[in-house]
């Protein structure tokens, strides 16, 4: 009778440990789920905010535009794609991480309540070309920085611009709060560049200071874009 009564409890354990063995794998794979979702969402986040869109009320939304010539028309005036490139860049500057992308270059007939506006950056306001790109910019560090993701841009036919000729105006310029991040767009003007000659752009940034834009922290990096 105890032999028996020992080989029941025996095989009660044994059943309870797989069991147990069962149950702690299936909590495993719920939690690396778990992980692997949220990694993912991250990753989509991530995206999201490189490709938020800010409207400009200089210039009408260009995101529709795929293919050269394609064209898009609303209350701000009349865009037209010229050129366009793929390519991407991302630049590290000690607590800074910047990112370049979406690099077009459109013909823009703005509306007559803007042509006021753009008298100011060139003397051709009512039809002109302008290059955009998008920004992300990111600050790493614990302290406040001041940094400029553009402070000299120079296209492959040697035109100049610098940060002030930017007509977007989305203030990516200037302070980051410690682990703040910037994503938005820049915009400038092109008066000696053809657009089907333009190879390549470079983009000199700003060197990185600290708040108080007394001591630079780190000196500014050139990259370059290609059509």
């Amino acid at each position: 009778m105890i032999k028996w009564l020992l080989m029941l409890i025996a095989i009660l354990v044994v059943f309870g440990c797989a069991r147990h063995d069962e149950n702690a794998e299936a909590e495993n794979g719920a939690v690396n789920s778990e992980q692997k979702g949220k990694g993912m969402q991250a990753i989509k986040e991530e995206e999201k905010e490189v490709d938020q869109y800010i409207n400009n009320p200089q210039a009408p939304d260009t995101r529709s535009l795929k293919e050269i010539g394609d064209t898009y028309e609303d209350e701000d005036g009349k865009v037209t794609l010229v050129a366009s490139a793929d390519d991407s860049k991302r630049l590290e500057i000690g607590p800074i991480e910047l990112t370049y992308k979406n690099l077009k270059v459109m013909e823009y007939r703005p509306a007559l309540h803007l042509i006021d506006y753009f008298h100011q950056f060139t003397h051709h306001e009512d039809r002109f070309n302008y290059l955009k790109l998008q920004v992300k910019i990111q600050n790493k560090s614990e302290q406040t920085i001041n940094v400029a993701p553009v402070s000299v841009l120079e296209t492959s036919e040697g035109e100049l611009k610098g940060f002030e000729d930017d007509f977007y105006l989305q203030e990516l310029h200037g302070k980051l709060s410690p682990g703040q991040v910037k994503t938005g767009e820049l915009a400038y003007i092109l008066e000696k560049s053809d657009p089907e000659q333009l190879n390549s752009i470079s983009i000199t940034t700003s060197d990185v200071y600290e708040d108080n834009k007394q001591q630079a922290i780190e000196k500014g990096k050139k990259v370059e874009l290609a059509f």
